[in-house]
């Protein structure tokens, strides 16, 4: 869902999401993030980008705004050629007054492959059959 007065926070996560799949430069965290545990969300932020610089695939991304009320973003990371995921990071917005991140949550491809893998699972696996029909349906009167 894209709104006009969030327009900014987007045009935000877009020059970040460019600066982690540019290969050639280093994303500096301390310029746009402004939350608590700098240190440890930098860390992860920092695992993240390194994981997309040491991948050989064609890497790309979109932006999408999740939720309005808390103001939360995602970027999908795929292969450009496959469309295969790569990872998402997760940006929270305590509020559209600035555009710098409050709080940021980093999956790579492993956890994504794994969620997938459990969903695939978990989804009809253990769904019992229907019941056969009653010999009372197929009575003509």
């Amino acid at each position: 869902m894209y709104k006009e007065e969030y327009k900014d926070l987007t045009i935000r996560c877009a020059l970040i999401a460019n600066s982690i799949i540019n290969k050639n430069e280093q994303s500096n965290i301390k310029e746009w993030f402004e939350g608590e545990n700098l240190k440890d969300k930098k860390k992860e932020f920092n695992k993240f980008e390194k994981y997309i610089d040491q991948s050989s695939l064609d890497i790309t991304y979109y932006v999408q705004m999740i939720h309005n009320e808390d103001i939360i973003y995602i970027i999908s990371f795929y292969d450009k050629n496959s469309s295969e995921d790569f990872g998402i990071i997760y940006f929270k917005f305590d509020d559209n007054s600035n555009n710098l991140v409050d709080d940021l949550k980093c999956i790579d491809k492993s956890i994504v492959d794994k969620n997938k893998e459990e969903n695939k699972i978990d989804s009809f696996q253990n769904i019992p059959p229907p019941p056969p029909p009653s010999p009372s349906m197929f009575k003509v009167d």
